[in-house]
């Protein structure tokens, strides 16, 4: 006679580790169908995936009563659980959306469903870039005055050949020596940040360091270099921003890159992505990444053109960051 224990089936567990598009959670996403995956859990010895579900939703509400307004795959018969595509309603630029999942295993149990995951697209198309490219100095700024609490604020942006961002005097990420490393005539790589704990009701500024990188050097009359790499002929330090704010009280604010920035020199005199940089600190400018900071001696900004390329999410790509700091030996 079998036991009690021999008839149980195996407990199956809801899944885990929910990605999309290879990262937890992401912002920026911007391709049309991005991919989920996921991990199983099955107390029993070699179970596999029959089956999946997914749910996509526009409000978390609607997934805690297991709707999906956006997609709802119904139980599709499978045993992937890596890489499998969005098949639901368009997705929309600077969205935010809510997913879960449950499972069947192969002798037809089904687990519960998943803990709430989320992902956010960023700017989908070309003509969702309010801003223009923008340059004349290393050191960009423009201050603005926001009305209400903040509730939700993400930040876009892409600066040729590197840049840095800031927001009252704060660095925004960690992202180091961004965007990657692309022909910039035909891709332009932006990062999306949210930068809603960065702002603030009232005054706040923003400022934007540039580098040349490998946009804007100046090989011309280096010999042989023409023969091995790209020169972009009168290439500048260049940047485009878009900041999209939520507030509180429901309004909008959207501030991007335009005439009204101002632009200085800053403390980096020369920079170059194999010799290195030489700074001084004596033109340093203390404060000029905050709204009290005295700008009226800067230059208005100048509008550039485009690098040429399309400008493209960086997305879920591994950035560069800031591993160790080597102290220096001596300071002369």
């Amino acid at each position: 006679m079998s036991s009690h224990r021999e008839k149980e089936l195996p407990e199956i567990q809801k899944p885990s580790d929910l990605l999309c598009e290879y990262a937890v959670d992401p912002i920026g996403v911007d391709v049309t169908h991005p991919r989920f995956s996921w991990i199983l859990k099955h107390s029993g010895r070699a179970r596999l995936q029959s089956a999946y579900r997914i749910l996509v939703a526009g409000a978390p509400e609607l997934l805690l009563n297991d709707k999906g307004d956006i997609w709802d795959s119904k139980k599709v018969k499978s045993d992937k659980s890596v890489n499998v595509e969005y098949r639901g309603k368009p997705l929309e630029s600077k969205t935010r959306y809510y997913w879960k999942i449950k499972w069947w295993d192969d002798a037809g149990q089904m687990s519960a469903f998943s803990d709430t995951a989320v992902f956010e697209m960023g700017l989908l198309s070309q003509k969702d870039w309010n801003g223009v490219w923008i340059g004349g100095g290393d050191l960009l700024r423009r201050k603005f005055v926001i009305g209400d609490s903040v509730k939700q604020a993400r930040a876009f942006i892409c600066g040729l050949g590197w840049y840095e961002l800031r927001i009252n005097e704060q660095k925004v990420g960690d992202h180091q020596l961004d965007p990657g490393l692309t022909d910039y005539e035909k891709i332009a790589l932006y990062s999306s940040f949210d930068i809603t704990g960065l702002l603030r009701k009232g005054e706040n500024a923003v400022g934007i360091m540039l580098g040349n990188g490998r946009y804007a050097q100046d090989w011309s009359g280096t010999p042989g270099v023409k023969d091995r790499l790209k020169i972009y002929r009168n290439a500048v330090p260049k940047v485009i921003l878009q900041l999209e704010i939520q507030l509180d009280d429901g309004s909008h604010l959207k501030l991007v890159t335009d005439e009204t920035w101002k632009v200085s020199k800053g403390p980096i005199v020369t920079n170059d992505i194999y010799d290195g940089e030489v700074y001084d600190a004596r033109l340093e400018k203390s404060g000029w990444d905050s709204f009290g900071y005295d700008d009226a001696p800067w230059e208005k900004a100048g509008l550039l053109p485009t690098p040429g390329g399309e400008l493209v999410s960086q997305g879920t790509c591994p950035p560069i960051k800031k591993i160790k700091t080597t102290q220096s030996v001596t300071v002369s």
